[in-house]
C-alpha cells in the first residue's frame, strides 16, 4: 500500500517540475527492506526525504523508534553509494529545498 503523498510533498514535486528536474516517487530502493524514498533521482543516485512533523512534540520522525529506522535507512542508502538531502517543511515552503538541489545536480554533472 503506496503511502498518502502529503501537501509537502506535492508542493516539492511541483517545484522540481519547474526547475524541469525529472525524479521518481517513492522508491524502495534497499533489498528486502520496505523503506520507501520519496524522491529519487536515480541517474544522480539522489535520494531526497522531506521530513514532515519536525515541530510537532509528537511525530514519527521524533520518536526514538522513528529517529533509529531513519538512521538505519539514511545509512543504508549512502553505503549503497547515493547521496541523501533531507528537507524540512519551512525548507520545502521557501523553495530553498528544490533551489538547493537544483545546484546540487549541477554541481555532480560538471
Amino acid at each position: 500500500m503506496a503511502k498518502k503523498k502529503s501537501h509537502l510533498e506535492e508542493s516539492f514535486a511541483q517545484q522540481l517540475d519547474a526547475l524541469g528536474i525529472a525524479y521518481e516517487r517513492e522508491q524502495r530502493l534497499i533489498p528486502k527492506r520496505r523503506f520507501r524514498f520519496d524522491f529519487v533521482i536515480p541517474a544522480q543516485m539522489l535520494v531526497i526525504e522531506i521530513e514532515g512533523g519536525t515541530w510537532m512534540a509528537r511525530s514519527r520522525h521524533t520518536s526514538g523508534k522513528g529517529f533509529a529506522a531513519d538512521c538505519f535507512k539514511y545509512n543504508a542508502i549512502i553505503e549503497m553509494g547515493y547521496a541523501v538531502l533531507r528537507y524540512t517543511s519551512d525548507m520545502v515552503t521557501s523553495g530553498d529545498a528544490a533551489a538547493q538541489v537544483g545546484r546540487y545536480l549541477a554541481a555532480v554533472r560538471d
